[in-house]
């Protein structure tokens, strides 16, 4: 049976108690010793267990350090940890992110500002300790940023640049995509060449930090349509139907102006002209990237008055012999000349001739009228005049009567050639 006992705490301080309570002050591993003792008959015995390092008596330190104290966004710090007895970490960068790792680690500023850091160490005992650098990192940052006046146009398109970065920003680089760059804060680029442009901005502050800043949509130059046409000739007859040759490039819609209040859209057109006059022809046309080009007919086109043709008699027919006047009733006659033709050989180049018709028949009467600029009309009548033969016509002659029934007999005959023939008269002979 034991009866004695005596602890080693490895410390320097001992207990005889058989459960005893001990405190370790300082920081370290012990070796714990246990001897216990019994009486018997033959004396005093004794036994002996040691525990090397069984006690770990340990207070974590926490510390650590980087050179990387200022830097520019985005910056990537350095830091070294010079902590002791520590099992696990926990790294606070001050900038709402963090990191369990059990060593030196890196982390990346993205935003300018002044960074608190802390580091917080604990042992497997659930000891800690905590390290915070107040305002330990300086973030510097230059921030790029500017906007554009316009981000779609024609050759040659002319946009202007407007900085809106950070006030300590010393230097600025545009490149505009072309070739072209500039180093002034605000500035003005003229795109000569169609095409699509990315357009950025390099800046540095006083700290020696750069940033970059691109636009979020490129720069589009349409190319810049060239109108061109060509007509003809540059005067015409009323109605006169222009055509004109269009020799336009680079264009994808067109409209054509022909100033009598009418328009077309076709590449092609063909216009007719109804009332003369002078009119200038425009050409306007446009591509997708909304370009326009215009041309203006440097002469216009004129168009001249055409007579109008028109007659009239008072009587249309008559026997043979049969004298008709006719009446001129033609407009737009300025200087204008006659040309009559009465199908029966005459022709006729008075105002208002009186013709005699001899031979029996049916006449068109055609009048060509040109006035003094050379437009010219004509207009026919078909069958205006009738001339009846004085001589009756010839027998007509009868093929067969057929008695269909009581009331009803068929007669066929031969078609009389007679030119004036007024019709057909039938009698029944009585037995």
């Amino acid at each position: 049976m034991v009866g004695r006992y005596h602890w080693d705490f490895g410390d320097g301080d001992t207990s005889n108690l058989r459960n005893p309570v001990h405190t370790y002050t300082q920081s370290g591993s012990y070796d714990i010793t246990l001897v216990v003792f019994s009486q018997s008959n033959t004396g005093t015995c004794t036994d002996t267990l040691l525990m090397p390092g069984y006690i770990r008596a340990v207070d974590p330190i926490s510390n650590f350090a980087t050179s990387d104290t200022v830097v520019c966004a985005p910056g990537e710090v350095h830091f070294f940890d010079y902590s002791m007895d520590g099992d696990f970490y926990r790294w606070d960068f001050g900038d709402s992110t963090s990191s369990n790792k059990n060593d030196s680690v890196s982390h990346v500023y993205n935003i300018p500002g002044t960074y608190t850091v802390s580091l917080m160490v604990n042992s497997d005992a659930g000891c800690g300790d905590t390290l915070t650098k107040t305002e330990y990192i300086h973030v510097y940052g230059a921030s790029s940023y500017f906007e554009a006046s316009g981000y779609q146009g024609c050759v040659p398109f002319s946009v202007d640049f407007t900085d809106y970065s950070l006030d300590n920003t010393v230097s600025w680089e545009y490149i505009f995509g072309d070739g072209g760059s500039d180093y002034n804060k605000n500035t003005n680029h003229v795109f000569t060449q169609p095409g699509t442009y990315y357009v950025r901005l390099f800046t540095h502050n006083d700290h020696g930090c750069e940033a970059y800043y691109e636009l979020p949509y490129p720069i589009v130059v349409y190319a810049q349509p060239t109108a061109s046409f060509l007509m003809d000739t540059l005067t015409g007859c009323a109605p006169f139907t222009l055509s004109p040759q269009n020799n336009s490039s680079g264009y994808t819609h067109c409209l054509w102006q022909f100033n009598d209040g009418s328009q077309d859209t076709s590449s092609f057109p063909n216009h007719v002209f109804n009332v003369p006059g002078h009119y200038n022809i425009n050409l306007i046309v446009y591509n997708d990237g909304g370009c326009a080009d215009t041309l203006n007919s440097p002469n216009g086109i004129t168009i001249l008055p055409t007579p109008i043709p028109s007659f009239s008699t008072a009587v249309t027919s008559g026997c043979s012999g049969f004298t008709a006047q006719f009446m001129n009733n033609t407009t737009s006659t300025s200087g204008a000349t006659y040309q009559w033709n009465f199908g029966n050989g005459i022709i006729d180049s008075t105002t208002s001739p009186i013709i005699t018709f001899n031979t029996p028949g049916l006449y068109d009467i055609q009048l060509t009228v040109t006035n003094s600029n050379g437009c010219s009309a004509t207009t026919m009548m078909n069958n205006m005049i009738r001339v009846f033969d004085t001589v009756p016509p010839n027998e007509t002659i009868i093929n067969s009567v057929s008695v269909l029934s009581n009331t009803a007999v068929e007669i066929i005959w031969q078609n009389n050639p007679a030119l004036d023939l007024a019709g057909y008269m039938l009698y029944r002979k009585q037995p």
